[in-house]
């Protein structure tokens, strides 16, 4: 006779075997968007750690795309690179370029024109996904009066992000196939594991000794935040996953409880060195968590229905945020009031919402495109060059100089 298994209980499986999409990874998603809009919002206020939402989505992406890409090789033994940078496009370039045109249109028509070339310089940076590396490499503080932000700065995340997904699919699948040459066909998955943790452990360490020479370059780096990626990635390969359902339970509290800590007490602390271990390592056991147990207590508040869909438009909410930040004094003629920052998420949110239903899903299920990665190449290209162009408009108003042939 066999034994049932308990209804909040994952049976055990292996590494990248875990379901497309939890609410526990939803909630955690709206948990890290709220950090951020909170956070620019009210600086000072109570989660001025909020700007540690950045790492938690770090986390997920490694746990998600790591899972994805195993248990396709466990499946065909390879993996479709084409196919793979086809789905990522479809996914997330709509959205951003809509946001971009619609930022250098706000910055034209609201900011002052000695704001212009920075922004047309770093709307070029954001739509070729090398922002954080002009921020990285910038003199000028980021995310200050002083350093004149511009409506495409958090584009930062979003190109440490995309360097991910293009590095990381090749790396495993080298990994893979030079264990299949030296005639391992059962050590893929160790070579796999050796690879990303390596890497995870030298990119923590480059984070931890950049920080100290240049806080700024470490922050925004690409090589001191994939640890970050990492450290999801060995959830994703069974790393530290609890057992024990009552184990997982615990952890799972411990990591929310840790999450939420981070959010309100950090404030100042130099990232991404050792201060970004607690955040990065809770949102890990979050996910740890999660692969045993279904249920562990925390539904009451994980799986509302607001939770759920804040953390299904948080990517459209973290594009739209900041350029609606930045303008709103500059349309208003004044500071803005709390009641002015209230509004302005209501409008994020129902522009969120919009843009998740008419232009980021529509996007990735566009069955002529998903019929061949050439057509989403040529969509892809095509929506990067209206984007390049608004920003090159933007520029050639503030006095760029087209160069002569």
């Amino acid at each position: 006779m066999t034994t049932p298994i308990p209804t909040d209980v994952r049976p055990p499986s292996r590494p990248g075997t875990g379901p497309a999409k939890r609410k526990d990874i939803q909630a955690l998603r709206a948990l890290a968007v709220l950090f951020v809009v909170l956070d620019h919002l009210w600086p000072s206020g109570l989660l001025s750690g909020g700007y540690v939402g950045v790492d938690l989505f770090f986390v997920v992406s490694g746990y998600l795309i790591t899972g994805q890409l195993v248990r396709e090789l466990r499946r065909t033994g390879t993996l479709d690179l084409k196919g793979f940078f086809a789905r990522r496009a479809r996914r997330l370039l709509p959205a951003a370029a809509l946001v971009s045109v619609a930022a250098t249109a706000l910055v034209w028509f609201a900011l002052p024109r000695e704001n212009w070339t920075r922004t047309a310089l770093e709307g070029l940076g954001g739509t070729l996904y090398g922002q954080n590396w002009l921020m990285a490499l910038s003199t000028l503080p980021a995310f200050s009066p002083d350093g004149l932000p511009t409506p495409f700065q958090h584009f930062w995340s979003l190109s440490v992000e995309e360097q991910f997904y293009l590095v990381w699919p090749v790396l495993l699948l080298l990994a893979v196939r030079r264990a299949r040459r030296a005639g391992a066909q059962d050590r893929g998955r160790r070579r796999v594991l050796t690879v990303v943790a390596v890497v995870t452990g030298a990119s923590f360490l480059l984070g931890v000794a950049q920080t100290e020479l240049s806080s700024q370059t470490a922050y925004f780096s690409t090589w001191t935040r994939v640890w970050e990626f990492g450290a999801g990635a060995l959830v994703a390969l069974g790393v530290g996953v609890p057992r024990r359902p009552a184990v997982a339970r615990a952890v799972v509290a411990l990591g929310w409880t840790t999450v939420l800590v981070c959010g309100v007490v950090y404030h100042g602390v130099e990232f991404p060195g050792v201060g970004a271990l607690a955040p990065v390592l809770a949102a890990a056991a979050i996910l740890a968590g999660g692969e045993t147990v279904r249920r562990t207590g925390l539904e009451p508040l994980t799986d509302r229905r607001p939770v759920q869909w804040l953390g299904d438009v948080s990517y459209s909410v973290y594009l739209w945020h900041w350029p609606l930040v930045l303008v709103l004094p500059f349309v208003l003629g004044r500071e803005p009031t709390g009641w002015d920052k209230v509004a302005l998420i209501a409008v994020v949110l129902l522009l969120a919402g919009a843009t998740r239903r008419w232009v980021e899903l529509p996007g990735a299920r566009w069955s002529w495109a998903r019929a061949r990665p050439a057509r989403t190449l040529a969509v892809a290209v095509a929506v990067t060059t209206v984007s390049l162009s608004a920003s090159l408009a933007l520029g050639f108003a503030a006095g760029w100089a087209p160069v002569a042939a």
